[in-house]
């Protein structure tokens, strides 16, 4: 299962903010350090310095008052009722911390939060007693929170309601008093951003013209017993309602009220929130198994709105508490479903080619047999099971196989552009490897990605030789990485295969965590004594002569015992051990006879140009930022090695 683009922050390890009437935002760097420090400056400000108060709960008394109204401002943002991942509080201590009588106690925090988002205006700065300066200060400090992305709209909307103030003296009047005055000057641009204004029974009418058709949407994706008045009953009862609201009678007709209250009755006696809950749980893990995500964050959303604004009645919407819906269980299925897996290949349906299709970018639906396909390929069932995948289906392919050197990785992609080939794709494939791209300026390496992409839509494969390599560039790495992922997006028929080194696809998923979601993981892995005897039994037919069962087994025990040497390793092990035991067939066999190589002719053991110290490093235990760090400079030399031996110049 994957995740829409939109929502692939939900199962990142990046710094997020999600209102779910928003949607997912990635925090930029630096942006509470930004907002603290406009906070500090208008607490700072000497108009502001002298205004304090003595009766705040959350903050040290005497507290600064334009801190206060900064926090009755936050606690707007997000809307009544409105589902927010995660908890409020942490964002009131990541802003105002120093400001808070108390630290945060991590143990006391939610998994998500709800507010009761009532909108009071000047709150806190009604003790200033000055109207002009109050005004001219809330107008002012709205500006601390810009660039809170998920609030934007809100605080835009509250901006344009502060420039056209009432009439007269309303910053004395009681504060439900002030509060109307202000909402009858918003117009329909501001009530749209911020519909509680529209007063306690147009927000439930606005929350229940959302979740009525939201629920039976769900349930057309998803069945589900409970129909649309069903849930309004067990919504009241779980919001602890005693009776169903006249405000209801308002935003119902007349005879769906009715019939409201009939059920109401019937239902209280027998329902019990929590089995209900866990119900409402299970038919949104059903909608998510179908690809509903957005619907079901939708109808929580409403959900927890429409309890708020129940529990407010007959006035404002308050805190939702309690609250039955399942938003922490469900937050606890996306997780669970949607965060990237190693995909393990049963090597029974390897085997059989029947195994279920779970590649990231093939098109979903109905059952599709899979195409048995020939490859050379030895003892890697995972890079046999997507190939098969791949021609089994006109998607795009989008393939990372992660694997040591010389496991068949190249192999693998030459295969892939066979049946590339069958499907229309019929230029020859463009090769990219890391050394292409190291040590290039931003823009170029860029402009260069996303040139070869634009290019080899539609027309032929791309294939990326080493891109955990290229996303380690200090330079360009993250940018090259980030290019790709809009390539993949932009572009539909761009097939992509990327080769990696073991622990590449972490890289890629730790540098661009968008990026490796777009990919289908196949893993190669060393060979086994079989294996080997099969790659040397080919690499001796293809010198012209053919071997004996044993010497097969003994090469096959001989090279799974050989150490690798830098890139002689694996396949190309088995390439080095035939052309010494052929030629010393040859020298010993007559001109004109069958080379033939019997168990005699397999060494004990074969010479190797020497010890490997990067194979040495790698064997080591731990030790993972220096390895790093060793390869970074490997890499760096060999990159400047090849730009002098091709006479490019080389930066000093």
């Amino acid at each position: 299962m994957r995740l829409p683009e939109h929502l692939e922050l939900l199962v990142s390890d990046e710094p997020v903010m999600d209102l779910y009437a928003h949607g997912p935002w990635r925090v930029p760097d630096g942006l509470y350090d930004e907002i603290r420090g406009r906070i500090d400056a208008f607490v700072a400000d000497p108009r502001c310095a002298p205004l304090t108060t003595g009766q705040h709960g959350m903050m040290k008394n005497p507290a600064p008052l334009i801190a206060a109204e900064l926090i009755s401002v936050l606690a707007y943002l997000p809307g009544a009722g409105a589902v927010y991942s995660g908890p409020f509080t942490k964002l009131y201590h990541e802003l105002f911390g120093r400001f808070m009588s108390t630290p945060l106690d991590p143990k006391k925090l939610g998994s998500w939060s709800g507010l009761a988002g009532e909108f009071r205006p000047f709150e806190w700065l009604e003790d200033c007693r000055d109207q002009e300066l109050a005004l001219t200060l809330a107008r002012e400090s709205l500006g601390v929170f810009e660039g809170l992305e998920p609030f934007e709209r809100r605080r835009q909307a509250i901006a344009e309601l502060y420039g056209d103030p009432p009439d007269g003296d309303w910053l004395g009047l009681s504060a439900e008093r002030r509060r109307d005055l202000w909402t009858a000057k918003a117009d329909d641009g501001v009530l749209d951003a911020l519909p509680e204004l529209h007063g306690p029974i147009g927000y439930l009418e606005w929350v229940c013209s959302g979740l009525l058709p939201v629920h039976e949407h769900l349930r057309e994706i998803a069945p589900h017993g409970e129909d649309a008045d069903q849930l309004l009953v067990h919504l009241l009862l779980q919001a602890g309602k005693s009776q169903v609201p006249a405000e209801l009678a308002v935003v119902l007709t007349e005879d769906r009220y009715a019939e409201l209250l009939g059920r109401f009755e019937d239902r209280r006696g027998s329902f019990k929130a929590d089995a209900w809950s866990v119900d409402e749980w299970a038919w949104l893990a059903r909608g998510l198994g179908a690809g509903a995500i957005d619907v079901c964050r939708g109808w929580l959303d409403m959900a927890v709105r429409f309890t708020a604004a129940v529990q407010g009645l007959p006035g404002v919407p308050a805190r939702p508490d309690p609250v039955w819906v399942p938003v922490a269980g469900f937050e606890e299925d996306v997780r669970r479903l949607f965060t990237p897996r190693r995909r393990i290949v049963n090597p029974l349906a390897a085997g059989l080619g029947t195994g279920l299709s779970t590649g990231g970018s093939r098109p979903r639906g109905g059952a599709r047999t899979r195409v048995k396909v020939e490859t050379d390929l030895v003892g890697q069932p995972e890079v046999v099971a997507a190939l098969e995948e791949i021609a089994s289906g006109p998607g795009p392919v989008r393939l990372m196989i992660v694997g040591p050197d010389g496991t068949g990785k190249r192999d693998a992609a030459q295969e892939i552009v066979r049946l590339v080939q069958r499907h229309g794709l019929a230029d020859p494939p463009l090769w990219l490897a890391g050394d292409f791209f190291a040590a290039k300026e931003v823009s170029a390496a860029t402009v260069h990605l996303h040139n070869d992409a634009r290019d080899s839509a539609g027309v032929r494969l791309m294939v990326i030789d080493g891109l955990d390599d290229m996303s380690k560039d200090d330079r360009s790495g993250e940018a090259i990485l980030e290019q790709l992922h809009r390539a993949l997006d932009v572009h539909d028929d761009l097939h992509v295969v990327a080769l990696c080194e073991p622990g590449g696809d972490d890289r890629i998923r730790e540098v661009n965590p968008g990026l490796a979601l777009r990919f289908q993981v196949a893993r190669t892995r060393p060979f086994t004594a079989e294996g080997y005897a099969e790659l040397f039994n080919r690499a001796v037919q293809q010198r012209g002569a053919r071997a004996h069962k044993r010497a097969l087994t003994a090469a096959g025990q001989l090279l799974v015992g050989t150490p690798p040497v830098r890139n002689l390793r694996n396949a190309r092990l088995a390439q080095r051990l035939a052309d010494i035991v052929v030629e010393s067939v040859r020298e010993r066999t007559e001109p004109g006879e069958e080379l033939v190589v019997k168990r005699p002719d397999v060494p004990a053991s074969f010479d190797s140009p020497g010890a490997d110290p990067m194979a040495e490093l790698e064997a080591l235990t731990g030790l993972g930022s220096v390895k790093q760090e060793i390869e970074l400079l490997v890499a760096g030399a060999k990159a400047t090695k090849m730009r002098r031996d091709a006479g490019v110049p080389v930066p000093a």
